[in-house]
């Protein structure tokens, strides 16, 4: 070898040739003695079983049979990171709905993800390879008077030096309580204007997961038989019976119960009986929603 030699590594992978140089001067003091190359971390490239490692040399290039099982880096697992806590999903989900994202890494430099080991069986969800996402496949489980259902989903991945990992990640669909939309802002009965069966559209109502929903009243304070909830369909209606001007009652507090078979959803009324020119506004809120906080009821 001649000074200022700079002898280029090779690595035969499948026929293709990657070079990774190294400044070498060697001086007579060399001869027949062992150098050690440490390769940087951005020039690492995976050895597998079959490649070729040689040396070039100028313009002559030389071959020579290595042995790494000595000293080469332990190749390391793919890693799937997901969180710890169960997935929650609404039981309502459209088919192809986006579950989750599963974050999949090799740390190995040159190391590829190669292969998925697909759940085909899996009733319920898929997985994208490309996206590398969870995805609704059919209707999901829901079973009245059931919250929720515990399903599972398993993911295998194999790296390019087959090493396999694999998870499974615990999916869990929820009923959602029935959903109260349309609600009046204000409501004011103007007894001057009142006949003696006077009706008055109070919400709408519906099931994300099209249950049959009922709605009643539970509490009416002070208690009264002028006034009753009435339902057409998923209209809900106020309805006003034989209401007198000489009442001196001019406020009542309704509570409201919207049920799906499973969660409940808890509506308060406040009705004020007055003249519109010097009315106050009505109040009409959702105050309380049985079990819906995260959709979790175990």
């Amino acid at each position: 070898l001649k000074e200022d030699t700079s002898p280029v590594l090779f690595h035969d992978q499948k026929g293709k040739y990657v070079r990774i140089k190294f400044k070498f001067s060697p001086t007579a003091l060399d001869l027949h003695t062992t150098t050690q190359f440490d390769v940087a971390d951005s020039e690492r490239i995976v050895i597998i079983q079959g490649d070729i490692i040689g040396w070039q040399f100028c313009s002559l290039v030389a071959f020579l049979p290595l042995i790494v099982s000595k000293h080469h880096l332990p190749d390391r697992p793919v890693t799937i990171n997901i969180s710890s806590e169960p997935v929650t999903i609404p039981d309502h989900l459209n088919v192809d709905s986006f579950v989750m994202t599963i974050s999949i890494l090799d740390p190995d430099y040159g190391d590829y993800i190669q292969d998925f080991k697909l759940d085909y069986q899996n009733e319920y969800f898929y997985f994208d390879t490309q996206q590398r996402s969870v995805h609704v496949k059919k209707a999901l489980p829901h079973l009245v008077g059931h919250s929720n259902a515990t399903l599972n989903f398993t993911c295998i991945v194999q790296d390019s030096c087959f090493n396999l990992a694999n998870i499974t990640i615990t999916i869990i669909s929820f009923n959602v309580p029935p959903a109260v939309t349309d609600l009046q802002d204000i409501l004011i009965l103007d007894p001057q204007q009142l006949s003696d069966n006077s009706s008055f559209h109070i919400f709408r109502v519906e099931d994300p997961s099209n249950d049959n929903v009922s709605c009643g009243l539970s509490k009416i304070s002070p208690s009264t038989d002028r006034l009753t909830l009435e339902m057409d369909g998923n209209e809900a209606f106020l309805r006003v019976f034989n209401h007198s001007t000489s009442n001196t009652t001019l406020e009542y507090e309704l509570e409201i119960y919207c049920d799906d078979g499973t969660d409940e959803t808890i509506i308060k009324l406040i009705v004020h009986f007055r003249s519109k020119k010097n009315s106050e506004s009505a109040e009409l809120k959702i105050i309380y929603v049985a079990g819906s906080i995260g959709g979790l009821l175990l």
